[in-house]
C-alpha cells in the first residue's frame, strides 16, 4: 500500500477543476448504471472474467506488450471484462 501512496504523491499534477456544465452536456450514467458499477465484485465475476481470457485475445487487447504479459495485464483485462458485463 505504501508503494501506491508514494506513487500518488510523486505524480501530483496541476489539474483544472471539473467544469460541471461541460460534463452534463455529454452522456451521463443513469443512477442504475452508477449503482451497478459500485456493486462489489463477486468471486464468480472474477472467475468468469479470468477463465474467459485466452492468450490470443489478451495479445489482441495489448499488442504493444506481446513479449511481456504480466499478472497486471491479466488483472487489467479481467477488470475490463467484469465492467463490460455489468
Amino acid at each position: 500500500m505504501n508503494f501506491y501512496r508514494k506513487l500518488r504523491l510523486e505524480q501530483q499534477i496541476d489539474r483544472h477543476p471539473i467544469q460541471h456544465e461541460i460534463v452534463i452536456i455529454g452522456p451521463v450514467l443513469s443512477i442504475e448504471q452508477q449503482l451497478a458499477l459500485m456493486r462489489n465484485v463477486t468471486d464468480i465475476e472474477v472467475k468468469n472474467a479470468i477463465f474467459s481470457i485466452d492468450k490470443e485475445s489478451l495479445l489482441e487487447e495489448m499488442p504493444s506488450q506481446v513479449n511481456s504479459l504480466s499478472e497486471r495485464d491479466v488483472a487489467n483485462c479481467s477488470i475490463k471484462r467484469i465492467l463490460q458485463n455489468r
